[in-house]
Formats: C-alpha cells, sequence, structure tokens
C-alpha cells in the first residue's frame, strides 16, 4: 500500500486522490486480512447475531487515502469470520446515491436494507440492495459509480 500511495503521489495532480480496500480472505482459517485507504467502511454482516436481525460490524480505516501524503504507513487488519457471514465493500456512491427529491441514500439505510435481507443467500441479497437502490434514486442521474460486492462466508 505505500509504494501504491507513493506512485499514486508522483503520478497524479496533487488535488486528486483515491480511496482504496484490499482484503485477503483465507478460507483455511475463515480470516480477512485487510487494509483500508479511506474507502467506506466493509461492513460484515453476522449470521444470526441478532434473532431475527443481523448485527454488524464495520472494518475501518487503517490509514489515509491514497496520493496525498507520499510517507504515509498503512496498517493491515485482520477479522475472524464465521459460516454464514456475510461481507459487503460498497462504494460511496451507493450512500451518495441521490433521490430525485435530493436525498441521499445513506449509511443507515444501506445498513438497514443489508440487515433485513441478511437471511438471503448473496446473489438474492446483492440483487435486491440493487432493486432497493435503484427504486430509491428513480430517475434522478447518477453521480457517481456505484459499486457493490457481496460474499458470503462458507
Amino acid at each position: 500500500m505505500s509504494s501504491l500511495n507513493r506512485l499514486m503521489c508522483t503520478s497524479t495532480d496533487p488535488e486528486k486522490f483515491a480511496t482504496f480496500f484490499y482484503g485477503l480472505y483465507d478460507d483455511g482459517e475463515r480470516t480477512l486480512t485487510y487494509v483500508n485507504a479511506g474507502h467506506p467502511a466493509p461492513v460484515i454482516v453476522r449470521d444470526g447475531a441478532g434473532k431475527g436481525r443481523a448485527a454488524f460490524e464495520r472494518l475501518p480505516s487503517t490509514g489515509m487515502v491514497l496520493g496525498i501524503l507520499p510517507d504515509t504507513r498503512y496498517t493491515a487488519n485482520t477479522v475472524q469470520l464465521a459460516p454464514g457471514d456475510t461481507l459487503l465493500i460498497f462504494s460511496d456512491g451507493v450512500t451518495e446515491a441521490e433521490s430525485p427529491a435530493g436525498d441521499l441514500f445513506e449509511e443507515e439505510r444501506l445498513l438497514e436494507t443489508i440487515c433485513n435481507l441478511a437471511d438471503q443467500d448473496e446473489t438474492t441479497l446483492s440483487r435486491r440492495l440493487d432493486e432497493k437502490l435503484a427504486a430509491f434514486v428513480a430517475n434522478a442521474p447518477q453521480t457517481d459509480d456505484i459499486t457493490t460486492i457481496v460474499a458470503r462466508i462458507g
């Protein structure tokens, strides 16, 4: 990450930066080791944690955005996962998506949607999240990328 950050600092305009999330999943240990450079905090929805309502855990930043300070150091965190847990990684374009009235989708609505759908398989969960977001924005113009990754731990 430090090398990528230095490259960003030397090859882009000083006012440009990027958020970045990188994770390595170890299936045998069921661990996710990650670095989060200012990206919106991915969410782990814990399977069955709330008896009818899933609990969630955020994966916070472990360093600042890329491209600002060339000597920035990044740390890696490791989180233990369990069968049935769901990992949701999303761009800020999801939480900043606007309705025709100018309201934002926001993280609270995203987390509520994900927790309410936690019992669905990852394909259905992803599709239902896309549908909820599409209904929210309706015909409002898209102003940023809208990207989600949904992964279920087996």
